[in-house]
């Protein structure tokens, strides 16, 4: 059924979100959590050579901050960042934030974000959502 995911290794705590009382319990704060856009509508900014790149699931690495993951792949950062009250994920190119997704205020650490993106100038896709999740393998 598909290729197997490498295990995972426990992160930094990131007690807004793993811990008594957060959002995702007790589990331990994964390294590693993967990032994938779904759902888009390319934009009158749209690059036919970034389909694959926005296509491809991307592995967040944890930075020094606990709450917060990203990775550079080819001109684009992906960056998860649960350090408020809030879910925001942004991917950014060299001209700025390419696509916004920011969470219900009510809600902190999120697995689907959708994208705050309307269409326009300089605006790659509208619509979609980021889903992030991780492999618990390794994390007991």
């Amino acid at each position: 059924m598909g290729t197997k995911l490498p295990p995972n290794e426990i992160g930094t705590s990131c007690p807004n979100c793993f811990g008594t009382g957060a959002p995702h319990g007790l589990a331990p704060t994964p390294r590693v959590i993967i990032a994938t856009f779904t759902g888009f509508t390319p934009d009158q900014a749209w690059d036919g050579s970034q389909d694959q790149l926005l296509l491809t699931p991307q592995y967040l690495i944890q930075e020094a901050s606990p709450c917060v993951w990203s990775v550079v792949a080819g001109p684009t950062k992906w960056f998860l960042n649960w350090t408020g009250p809030i879910t925001v994920f942004e991917i950014i190119q060299s001209g700025g934030i390419i696509e916004y997704f920011r969470g219900d205020l009510s809600d902190r650490c999120e697995l689907v974000i959708p994208n705050e993106q309307d269409s326009g100038m300089n605006v790659y896709c509208t619509g979609g959502v980021i889903t992030l999740g991780w492999n618990p393998e390794g994390l007991e």
